[in-house]
């Protein structure tokens, strides 16, 4: 069963320059992948470069991808503000007070302070958690200005985790109504292992409104917080608020049962073709 019109996909890519997570090749190389993903599928797809726009037209129409692209520069997204204010928090840290150590144990605050910060400096991480928290406002929006039965937000990269985790194939996923569906996560949020995933997530329009309403009440909360919060921190905490809200459809799988899986998932990349 292939991907259909019924569900609208948001999305965006935007170049941030000194990305201490992922280079702008890794996004390029994953593209094809996840443009195969939703083959005839509505994307609305947010940017801020020239280059990566004729890059996803292309892939739209070799994927028959409708493909509604929408310039958005970095400082206009709906989470720019609160990204500076989660920068400080982090760097509130202080971790450099002691050696670094090396291992993290999946601690987001710790890889987000090393990694992100020190590493990646305060503006390149800022214009990062300003994409990641403006997820679900993006989303939002799209459902008050569009009444959907079904609105996913997917990571433009979302190619690189198939076959990873189970049900990875999301387009043959039905939603949940009145619940926002999404992945489990490997992660850890003061040693607990994070309950969602942000790179997919998927409702309906009543239920977007519900979470972008919990989500922004959570914000300030994170934001005074001394600890490198993102979204999925964010998120952890609605579902601890609202468990109803949230439908898991997917675990990551243990990485000695993910050959088969990726293997699975390179067969239908190249079929999709």
């Amino acid at each position: 069963m292939e991907a259909t019109l019924y569900r609208t996909y948001v999305t965006g890519l935007w170049i941030v320059p000194n990305n201490a997570k992922r280079s702008p090749e890794h996004y390029f190389s994953c593209l094809p992948a996840t443009f195969a993903l939703l083959r005839r599928s509505h994307v609305i797809f947010y940017h801020d470069d020239v280059t990566v726009l004729e890059k996803a037209l292309a892939l739209a129409a070799e994927h028959e991808v409708l493909l509604e692209p929408i310039r958005a520069p970095l400082q206009s997204l709906a989470c720019w503000g609160w990204a500076e204010r989660f920068v400080d928090a982090c760097a509130a840290m202080r971790l450099d007070e002691f050696n670094q150590t090396k291992s993290y144990a999946g601690e987001k605050g710790v890889v987000h302070f090393w990694r992100d910060l020190q590493q990646g400096g305060r503006e390149s991480y800022i214009s990062m958690l300003a994409i990641w928290l403006s997820k679900v406002p993006l989303v939002a929006a799209v459902g008050r200005r569009q009444n959907k039965e079904s609105l996913a937000w997917i990571d433009a990269s979302i190619a690189r985790v198939n076959g990873e985790r189970e049900n990875w194939n999301f387009p043959r996923m039905d939603g949940e109504p009145g619940c926002i569906s999404h992945y489990g996560n490997d992660m850890r949020f003061l040693g607990r292992r994070l309950p969602l995933s942000a790179g997919y997530l998927e409702g309906d329009s009543q239920a977007w409104q519900a979470l972008e309403a919990l989500y922004f009440d959570m914000l300030p909360k994170a934001a005074r917080m001394p600890y490198g919060h993102d979204e999925e921190t964010v998120l952890a905490q609605c579902v601890a608020e609202a468990p109803e809200l949230f439908h898991c459809i997917g675990q990551p799988l243990p990485p000695w049962t993910r050959s088969l899986s990726q293997l699975r998932s390179r067969i239908f990349s190249q079929l999709a073709v």
